[in-house]
């Protein structure tokens, strides 16, 4: 047997990706796999951001066939596109609402590369909503917004709702 089959056989690839896999960008992917179903996911998702009522999605398949992959994908696009992404995988109905705020929670102290965490990415979209000035944001990320200036944030929340990224 020839050396360089021999160290390939010493190789371990893993099949399946799963959890903390999904919010990895060091995945090798090959265009063109999956396409339409991508393409389909992020036009539901432009629609559902611009109000639309959308279906439900199901992603479904064999273990191994690329479902973590899939999400890790659209993960990506969805933070490339400046929203963020909440990866939820409820245990039961009694933990539901536990479970959704332990995701957010996660979720946005997820990092995001340059842009920080996508906390960061949620804070600049409000601070932009309600009006403050570019510096007035990045105190608002760093939390070292002025509490005067915080009151102000506080006061203007409840009118700009629909002004809220979503």
């Amino acid at each position: 047997m020839e050396p360089e089959l021999r160290a390939l056989g010493h190789v371990a690839f893993p099949i399946v990706h799963a959890g903390n896999d999904i919010w990895r960008d060091d995945v090798i992917h090959v265009d063109g796999i999956h396409s339409s179903a991508f393409a389909r996911i992020l036009d539901t998702l432009d629609r559902l951001r611009s109000g639309l009522r959308v279906n439900n999605v199901v992603i479904q398949g064999r273990p191994g066939i690329g479902k973590s992959h899939f999400l890790g994908r659209i993960r990506h696009a969805v933070i490339e596109r400046g929203q963020i992404f909440v990866l939820f995988q409820p245990s039961n109905a009694r933990q539901f609402w536990n479970s959704l705020a332990i995701a957010y929670v996660d979720g946005l102290h997820r990092d995001v590369g340059e842009g920080g965490i996508q906390l960061h990415t949620v804070l600049r979209g409000l601070g932009k909503a309600i009006g403050l000035q570019r510096a007035e944001i990045e105190h608002l990320v760093a939390g070292t917004l002025d509490t005067t200036r915080l009151k102000v944030v506080r006061i203007r929340l409840p009118g700009q709702g629909s002004a809220f990224p979503r």
